[in-house]
């Protein structure tokens, strides 16, 4: 058995789904002004959602019929296509305004924010130096 993408479909998105795409500090040349860390909002429109199987790595199971098989739901949102090819970080929001970012839930914008500027430890043990960046 090889890897191999045995299903994928994709369904459209239930409103109130976000990507937030991290934007670092920028400087416009042009103006001289800096603009601070931000985080911009795309609607996620559908999820591409793919099942992908494979073998175990030899020595792992001896049963060959054994394999892994792993799950995935890509958000599509509509400027970019798949954030997976956004150089920046990104973050799903949920309707219920909590961030997921690599499997962690961060409780807000804020707490997201702290995240991608690395100032905080993890998800439940945050601290955030200059306040500035969030308004």
């Amino acid at each position: 058995m090889k890897d191999e993408i045995i299903a994928r479909t994709i369904i459209p998105a239930q409103s109130g789904w976000l990507v937030a795409v991290f934007c670092w500090v920028f400087k416009d040349n042009n103006t001289g002004i800096e603009y601070p860390p931000s985080i911009e909002f795309e609607p996620i429109i559908a999820w591409d959602i793919t099942i992908e199987v494979g073998p175990f790595a030899p020595g792992v199971s001896k049963d060959p019929d054994d394999h892994w098989t792993d799950r995935k739901a890509t958000p599509i949102i509509v400027s970019r296509g798949d954030p997976g090819s956004i150089e920046n970080p990104w973050a799903i929001v949920r309707p219920d305004g909590r961030y997921v970012i690599d499997g962690e839930s961060y409780d807000n914008e804020e707490a997201a924010m702290r995240h991608f500027l690395g100032e905080d430890s993890g998800p439940t043990n945050i601290s955030f130096k200059d306040e500035s960046v969030l308004t």
